[in-house]
C-alpha cells in the first residue's frame, strides 16, 4: 500500500519482485497516476487486488480508480472512476466516480467493490465496465427512520439493549434511536434530528449536547451527554428524559448526591448490580453511582491529578483518557485509547470488590499484533463487550473486532482485516472505523459511522 506498487512472489522459492507501480529501490517510493506498462505505471495507495488468472484488478484508492494489470504484459489501464475525482456517480468507465475504493472481489463476469467513503458495495461488468450500486444506501449519513436500509444514521457510537430492541446513541443527529432486533425498524426514541441542549422531557421534546454512551437496566436507559458532562436518564415505557447526575455545562469533579456531583466528558457508561459504573474522560477516572437508597456518585479508581497507566488499588490507580467499559459482574472491563501526548492502548481490568486495577492485555505503542497480555498491540480500541469468558473489543483504526480470553489474556482477531463495508464471514468480511460493540444473546452488534452491523 504504502510504496504504492504491486508486488510479485514466487510461491515455489520465495522469489519477490515489482510488478507494477514504484520500484522498491526508489525511497521514498513514487505515487501518483501513471498507465503505462510495469514500473513504468504509479499508483497511490492501492489498497486489495483480485485477479481471474488473466488480468488483476486493483483498488487504486487514493486514485478513486479501479485499475486493470495483465498478468503476462504488465499493461495497467483503468477500468472504472476518474483519476483524482472522488464523488459518487454510476455510470461506464471513466464516467463513474468512487468515494475511496477499498476493498474488492470477483465473482463470474462482476467486480465488486467496497466504496469506503460513499459507503456502498458498487458491482462493476467487466467487460462493458458497467458501474451500478449494489448495496448499502443505509451508510448515507442521515436521520430517517425506516426499515433496514431505508433508515439513515449519523455517527453513530454506543448501544444498549433491553433484550428485544436495540438503543443507539446517534450522535451526530443528537439523537436516541431504536432497532427492533426482529425486524430492524428504526424509529427516533428521543431527541429531534439536529437540535441539541440540556433540556428534559418527553421523546422529541427533550434534548442532548452531545450524547455518547449508553446503558440500560431493564426498565430505563442511562445516557451520557459528553458536551454537558451530565448522565441522562431515560424511562423507557415512556420515553421521559431527564438529568440523573450533573449539571449541564458545568465540567468539574464533585462526589456526593447526584444533585450536587459533577463529571467532566463522561462516556461509557455500564449498569451492574444496582449500579452505574461511568468512564469519567477528562477527569481521567472511573466513577460509582449508587442508584439506591439514594442516587450518589464516588470515585471507584483513578486519580485526576496524576493520569497514566498506573496498575495500584482504587484511587492510587491511574487512567489516561478511560473510553468504553463492560462489566462481567464481578470486573469491570475499561478500553483506553490515544488522545494524549502520551498515550497507550491498553485494556484495564477491575475487580469490583476491592477496586483493584491491572492491565490485561495491550501497551502504549500504538500497532496491531494477536498475542498474550501487554504483548498484544491495538490501535485505538474503544467499545468492549463480554460473554462470560472471552472480551471483545472494536479495534477502532486497525478496522477489526478483537477476542480476548479473560482467563489467559490472549488477544486474538476475531472479524476483520482492511476498511470496508463488505458482509460476509469473518474472514471475508470488512469494517468501517468500528466504534462500539454490545453482545445481544449469541449475536454482536457493532455500530460504525454511519451503520448497525450484525455478526452471529
Amino acid at each position: 500500500m504504502n510504496n504504492h506498487a504491486i508486488r510479485k512472489i514466487v510461491i515455489s522459492s520465495a522469489l519477490v519482485s515489482t510488478l507494477a507501480g514504484s520500484p522498491s529501490s526508489l525511497n521514498p517510493p513514487e505515487s501518483g497516476w501513471l498507465n503505462g506498462s510495469g514500473t513504468s505505471a504509479r499508483f497511490f495507495i492501492p489498497m486489495d487486488l483480485i485477479t481471474d488468472g488473466t488480468d488483476i484488478f486493483v483498488a487504486d484508492t487514493g486514485n478513486f480508480v479501479i485499475r486493470k494489470i495483465g498478468i503476462s504484459s504488465t499493461t495497467v489501464t483503468p477500468v472504472a472512476g476518474a483519476a483524482f475525482s472522488s464523488g459518487f456517480a454510476d455510470g461506464t468507465g471513466t464516467e463513474a466516480n468512487f468515494g475511496y475504493p477499498v476493498g474488492i472481489a470477483l465473482s463470474g463476469s462482476y467486480l465488486y467493490v467496497a466504496d469506503g467513503a460513499n459507503y456502498k458495495i458498487r458491482k462493476i461488468n467487466v467487460s462493458s465496465t458497467e458501474v451500478t450500486t449494489l448495496a448499502g444506501s443505509a451508510g448515507e449519513p442521515g436521520t430517517q427512520d425506516g426499515t433496514g436500509p431505508a433508515a439513515r444514521f449519523y455517527n453513530t457510537l454506543s448501544m444498549t439493549s433491553d433484550g428485544t430492541n436495540l438503543y443507539v446513541v446517534d450522535s451526530g443527529s443528537y439523537t436516541i434511536r431504536k432497532i427492533v432486533i426482529a425486524t430492524g425498524e428504526v424509529t427516533t426514541f428521543a431527541g429531534i434530528p439536529g437540535e441539541s441542549g440540556p433540556t428534559d422531557g418527553v421523546g422529541n421534546t427533550a434534548r442532548f449536547s452531545y450524547p455518547y454512551g449508553i446503558a440500560c437496566d431493564g426498565s430505563n436507559l442511562y445516557v451520557t451527554d459528553f458536551n454537558d458532562s451530565t448522565i441522562r436518564k431515560i424511562e423507557i415505557a415512556s420515553a421521559t428524559v431527564s438529568t440523573l447526575a450533573g449539571n449541564a455545562g458545568s465540567p468539574d469533579l464533585v462526589n456526593g448526591s447526584c444533585s450536587t456531583a459533577r463529571f467532566s466528558g463522561p462516556v461509557g457508561i455500564i449498569f451492574d448490580n444496582g449500579n452505574l459504573y461511568v468512564a469519567d474522560q477528562n477527569n481521567h477516572l472511573i466513577r460509582k453511582i449508587a442508584l439506591s437508597p439514594d442516587c450518589v456518585v464516588s470515585t471507584l479508581a483513578g486519580n485526576s491529578s496524576s493520569p497514566g497507566n498506573e496498575n495500584d488499588t482504587g484511587t492510587a490507580a491511574t487512567f489516561l483518557y478511560p473510553y468504553g467499559i463492560t462489566s462481567d459482574g464481578t470486573n469491570l472491563y475499561v478500553t483506553e485509547n490515544d488522545l494524549s501526548p502520551s498515550p497507550a492502548y491498553l485494556i484495564r481490568k477491575i475487580v469490583i470488590a476491592s477496586a483493584a486495577v491491572t492491565t490485561l492485555a495491550g501497551n502504549s505503542s500504538a500497532g496491531f499484533l494477536d498475542g498474550v497480555g501487554t504483548n498484544a498491540k491495538f490501535d485505538s480500541p474503544q467499545g468492549i463487550t463480554v460473554d462470560g469468558g472471552n472480551l471483545y473489543i472494536a479495534d477502532r483504526n486497525n478496522q477489526r473486532i478483537r477476542k480476548i480470553e479473560i482467563s489467559s489474556g490472549t488477544v486474538s482477531t476475531f472479524v476483520g482485516s482492511r476498511i470496508g463495508s463488505l458482509n460476509g464471514s469473518s474472514d471475508v468480511a470488512t469494517l468501517n472505523f468500528p466504534q462500539d460493540i454490545l453482545k445481544v444473546g449469541s449475536t454482536l452488534f457493532v455500530t460504525e459511522v454511519n451503520h448497525v452491523r450484525k455478526i452471529e
